[in-house]
């Protein structure tokens, strides 16, 4: 998960990091998007909405971390 600007994880602009982009494997969800308009987080059932659209659902292991078969 990164949660970057778009901007900074699509490697368009980068004025912190020494190498622009995103590490491979990493979806984008900016923390701009767990707000509301008025900088409050967004209700539960929203921000399930906004990480599932990323695939991030609650309870599901990534590859990366799954116990070895």
């Amino acid at each position: 998960m990164d949660a970057r600007a778009h901007e900074r994880y699509a490697g368009d602009h980068e004025p912190i990091d020494p190498v622009a982009g995103h590490i491979p494997g990493a979806v984008n969800v900016p923390t701009s998007d767990n707000l509301l308009p008025d900088g409050r987080f967004r209700d539960v059932d929203s921000l399930r909405r906004v990480y599932a659209a990323v695939g991030a659902v609650a309870g599901a292991m990534s590859r990366r971390t799954a116990a070895p078969a």
